[in-house]
C-alpha cells in the first residue's frame, strides 16, 4: 500500500496492517524465467492527488547483462549482520545526483537528506530482521550464515495464567498430555494444568478432576462443572506462527517510535503541481527488473519527471533457488541476483537517467525481505514531493506514452483529485492486449 502523502497514513496503515502480514509473502521459487511470488497487496488513499497503479507482467525475455562487481553508484550493499557503523559507512556515499526536493522544511543539504533517509531505512530493516531473526535458525544454518543466528528464549508452560469462573453445566472436551488422568483436588488439578501446554481448562463430575485439551465449553446434561485456564494476556501468542507475527510487530512498532529516525518524522513536502511521478518498485530476486527500468523510460512521454525507488531485495551469496513443481518441488544452488539498478545504470540507455537522479536504490538482503507490502512502505519514505505516484512490480512492460495517458485518465475520473487507477494487467509474453486479466471471477446470485 502507498499514498503521496507518504507519512501519517502510511504509518497508522503500517501499525494497523502489520499483523495481517503473511509469513509466506516473501517467498518466492522460480523455475528458470519465471516466478511465482505470494503476495498481500493493500491500498490507502489520503486527500491528495494520486494515481496508483497496481501492475503485473508475466515475465521476459530480455534480461539485462551480468551484474558487475564493485559499488560504483553509491548503491548500498547490506552484507553485515547488525553492525550499525557499518550501515552508517554504506548509507553516507549517495553518488547518484539527487531528484530535486519541493516545499517542506527538511534539514540539510539535498544529498544529506537521501543519506540520513536510506541510513534510517536500512537501520529499520536490520530493527526488523533483528527482531524475527530467533526464528530464522534453520535458514540461516541452510545459507551457512550461521554468525547470525541468535537464540530464543523458547516457552516452558509456566507462563501468566488467570482461571475462569466455575461454569456449571458445561463440559470440555479432549484429554490433555496426562491422558485425562484424575487429581483429587481442583487446586492440584489447577497446578497441574498451568504446567501442560496442552492443557485448556478441567472438568469435574463428582469427586476427582480432569484436565482437558480444550478451552470450548459444550453444555453437559450430567450436571458436570469446568474451569478454563486463560492467559493474564489475551493476545498473547500461542503458537510458533503468532510468536513470529508478534515478533516482527514488535520490532516494526519499535522502530517507528523510534526518534532517533529522524526522517521518520520530517515534515511532508508539499505536492508537486508539475506532472511528475514518482515510481515505487518492490524486487524481490527478480531479473526482469532492469528490463522493466528500460521500458520505463524508454516510453515514457516525458521520462525527466520520473523518479524511481527501487526496494531490490537480492541473494548475493550462498543463493539457492527453486526447480520443479508439486511434490517434485527442491532447493538448488543458483548464481548471485543480478542487481537491477547496476545493470540498467551500466547501460548505454541507462547512464544518462541514473546521472540525472531519475533512480534511487535501497538494496536488502534475500532475508530481509518481509514481503512486498513491507518493501513498498519503504519505498515510500522516498518520496519527495511528486505529482502522482505508480506503485508497479519489477516485472512491468509500458506502452509509449503510458504517463501522459494515465495522467490524463486520472484527471478525467469524477473523484479528482482524490482517486486511484488501479489493474491487474495479462502477461505481455502475447503482447499488449484489450481485456485485462481479473484477479478473481464473481457470480450474481438472484433473489426475489
Amino acid at each position: 500500500g502507498i499514498n503521496a502523502e507518504s507519512g501519517v497514513c502510511l504509518h497508522k496503515m503500517m501499525r494497523d496492517a502489520v499483523t495481517r502480514l503473511d509469513w509466506l509473502s516473501r517467498k518466492m521459487v522460480r523455475t528458470g524465467k519465471s516466478s511465482m511470488i505470494f503476495r498481500l497487496v493493500a491500498v490507502t488513499v489520503c486527500v491528495v492527488p494520486v494515481m496508483l497503479l497496481l501492475l503485473t507482467g508475466g515475465p521476459t525475455s530480455e534480461v539485462g547483462p551480468p551484474a558487475p562487481s564493485g559499488n560504483r553508484h553509491g548503491i548500498h550493499q547490506n552484507t553485515d549482520a547488525w553492525d550499525e557503523d557499518a550501515i552508517r559507512a554504506k548509507a553516507g556515499s549517495v553518488k547518484l545526483k539527487p531528484a530535486p526536493v519541493v516545499g517542506g522544511s527538511r534539514p540539510g543539504s539535498l544529498v544529506s537528506q537521501q543519506a540520513t533517509i536510506e541510513k534510517d531505512l536500512l537501520k529499520f530493516v536490520h530493527r526488523v530482521t533483528a527482531g524475527v531473526a530467533p526464528y530464522m535458525t534453520s535458514f540461516f544454518k541452510m545459507t551457512k550464515r550461521d554468525e547470525m543466528i541468535s537464540e530464543r528464549q523458547e516457552d516452558s508452560g509456566d507462563g501468566c495464567f488467570r482461571w475462569s469462573p466455575e461454569k456449571a453445566n458445561s463440559f470440555l472436551g479432549g484429554c490433555a498430555s496426562d491422558g485425562c488422568r484424575p487429581h483429587s483436588s481442583l487446586s492440584e488439578a489447577k497446578k497441574a494444568c498451568e504446567h501442560d501446554q496442552k492443557c485448556g481448562g478441567i472438568i469435574t463430575g463428582g469427586q476427582s478432576y480432569e484436565l482437558r485439551h480444550s478451552t470450548n465449553t459444550d453444555p453437559s446434561d450430567s450436571g458436570e462443572k469446568s474451569w478454563i485456564k486463560e492467559p493474564c494476556d489475551p493476545d498473547a501468542p500461542d503458537s510458533t506462527a503468532k510468536k513470529i507475527v508478534k515478533a516482527f510487530y514488535d520490532a516494526v512498532e519499535s522502530g517507528l517510535s523510534d526518534h532517533s529516525f529522524t526522517s521518520f518524522r520530517w515534515p511532508r513536502p508539499q505536492v508537486r503541481k508539475d506532472r511528475s511521478i514518482f515510481v515505487s518498485i518492490a524486487s524481490y530476486r527478480d531479473d526482469t527488473c532492469p528490463t522493466t527500468l528500460h521500458s520505463l523510460f524508454k516510453e515514457a512521454s516525458s521520462p525527466e519527471r520520473i523518479t524511481v525507488s527501487v526496494i531490490q531485495q537480492n541473494c548475493e551469496a550462498e543463493c539457492e533457488t527453486g526447480t520443479g513443481w508439486g511434490n517434485s518441488r527442491r532447493l538448488i544452488p543458483s548464481n548471485p541476483d543480478p542487481s537491477c539498478v547496476e545493470d540498467f545504470c551500466e547501460s548505454e540507455f541507462g547512464k544518462e537517467h541514473c546521472a540525472a537522479g531519475r533512480v534511487r536504490l535501497l538494496q536488502l538482503q534475500e532475508y530481509e525481505a518481509w514481503g512486498p507490502f513491507f518493501a513498498r512502505f519503504l519505498a515510500s519514505k522516498m518520496w519527495n514531493g511528486q505529482n502522482y505516484i505508480l506503485q508497479i512490480d519489477a516485472h512491468t512492460k509500458f506502452r509509449t506514452g503510458w504517463d501522459d495517458a494515465l495522467i490524463s485518465m486520472i484527471q478525467g475520473t469524477p473523484s479528482y483529485p482524490n482517486s486511484v487507477l488501479t489493474t491487474y494487467p495479462d502477461s505481455f509474453e502475447g503482447g499488449f492486449g484489450n481485456n485485462p486479466a481479473p484477479l478473481c471471477g464473481f457470480t450474481f446470485e438472484v433473489t426475489d
